[in-house]
């Protein structure tokens, strides 16, 4: 069965959690990520493109480009803060490669239980996650 969830409906979750980000169609296995700034009374935005690299078990292999040489520095950075708010959630490695461990998620453990993730795709219109029963 696949979920899709348009980048309107993220858009609208990322925002009533308290974040204003943006996303778009890049290709079938990547999206981009918006983030907007404003600096010296002008707005503009960041991007990053999140490519799925694949899906083993309750893992999901991303990459993370975009913003010139900056990735690198910028996960660099965000690591210590991510690991701090979500423990084991998110692994960062080489490459600007990171895992999404989804089992280490509390509130998806029913959802696992019954379901397992078979792999994420883009449209242009939204991310479509895959998902059979177990």
């Amino acid at each position: 069965m696949d979920l899709c969830l348009t980048y309107a409906e993220m858009q609208r979750a990322c925002k009533s959690a308290g974040t204003e980000l943006s996303f778009s169609y890049e290709a079938a296995d990547t999206v981009r990520v918006g983030y907007p700034f404003r600096m010296m009374g002008m707005s503009n935005e960041i991007g990053l493109n999140l490519r799925v690299l694949g899906v083993v078990g309750n893992d999901v292999r991303m990459m993370i480009d975009g913003a010139g040489g900056m990735v690198n520095m910028a996960l660099g950075m965000a690591s210590g803060i991510v690991r701090e708010k979500l423990g084991g959630v998110v692994e960062f490695g080489d490459d600007s490669q990171v895992v999404l461990h989804l089992d280490r998620i509390n509130k998806l453990e029913p959802v696992l239980n019954k379901l397992q993730l078979t792999g994420i795709s883009f449209n242009q219109t939204a991310a479509v996650v895959s998902l059979e029963m177990k």
